[in-house]
């Protein structure tokens, strides 16, 4: 079949017995044309797609991959919630570890130094049971004495002849607002200094018992509470969180003892790069078998421990 063009010239369609091997123009196979070229990578995009993965049936695993180079100890976490992959981590610092009883140790040295130098992180209350509040009371009582005296004789002179105070009354008066104002040193010297200021005025106006004031700040925090983030790792051992969350993988896979195999390492940290935050619908084929392979490397390892860590040490 045919049709004649505006100049009665015959022209073969697509039907006629070219059977589909030649075009009308290019001169180029044509069979099978039918086929849009540009959509065969999102066809086959489609078909590796990660529909909702688990990881061992979970949308999160954390695994311990090891000690690198600056002497943290590395754990990495993914997470393939919400439809996107998200690999984190966090350090270990197994460098500087320590026993319990190093620990508190420690945590004195640093409640020592708080208490010298930045008593106002201990709250009024805590700082008022360890100040010696009689030798406080005892040293704030002249002056406060002398201020209340001053205000007295102030308004004696304001007042007329005949109802003037004797000495005996103005001292008497003096002496209850003195009473009254330091029936709490403490809110005495705070409503002067306020609460920034109070802790550091009291004990150095009133002394503190600084031994006793550990021992029982240790009591009812622990240790651990003024060491930071520490962690117990296993064989007796604590060590201290240096970072978390978006740690710089880039730099973490030069292992002094390494837990997993460098190949998987080496997939990790090329995941890192090219899929952290992306989701698993906007992936191409390469990209989810990527993701797929990561996915495989953590569940066929053991679940993050703590205690593991020890053995990095």
């Amino acid at each position: 079949m045919g049709f004649k063009d505006k100049d009665g010239k015959y022209r073969p369609t697509e039907n006629n017995n070219t059977k589909g091997k030649v075009s009308s123009g290019s001169g180029k196979d044509t069979k099978n044309n039918n086929i849009d070229k540009t959509n065969a990578g999102k066809i086959l995009d489609d078909k590796m797609k990660l529909k909702n993965p688990k990881i061992n049936g979970k949308v999160k695993k954390s695994i311990l991959i090891g000690r690198d180079e600056n002497d943290m100890a590395v754990e990495l976490t993914l997470d393939v919630d919400r439809d996107n992959f998200s690999l984190t981590g966090t350090e270990w610092d197994v460098a500087d570890t320590y026993t319990e009883k190093e620990g508190e140790e420690r945590a004195r040295e640093r409640i020592r130094d708080d208490l010298e130098n930045e008593p106002y992180v201990f709250s009024p209350d805590f700082i008022a049971d360890h100040v010696d509040m009689d030798n406080l009371q005892s040293q704030l009582e002249s002056d406060v004495y002398d201020m209340n005296m001053e205000r007295v004789n102030e308004e004696d002179d304001d007042l007329p002849d005949d109802e003037k105070l004797t000495d005996a009354q103005m001292e008497s008066k003096a002496q209850e607002m003195t009473d009254d104002d330091l029936r709490d040193p403490m809110e005495y010297l705070q409503g002067i200094y306020g609460k920034g200021e109070v802790n550091a005025e009291a004990i150095r106006i009133g002394g503190i018992n600084i031994d006793e004031a550990i021992d029982d700040a240790i009591a009812i925090d622990g240790w651990e509470h003024y060491m930071g983030d520490v962690t117990h790792i296993g064989k007796g051992k604590h060590a201290e969180i240096r970072s978390g969350g978006q740690i710089d993988m880039h730099n973490k896979f030069n292992m002094k003892k390494s837990i997993i195999a460098n190949d998987d390492l080496q997939t990790v940290k090329k995941a890192w790069t090219e899929l952290h935050l992306k989701s698993f619908e906007s992936m191409n084929a390469s990209q989810s078998k990527l993701a797929k392979e990561v996915i495989d490397i953590f569940e066929n390892h053991k679940e993050f421990d703590e205690e593991d860590i020890g053995d990095l040490v």
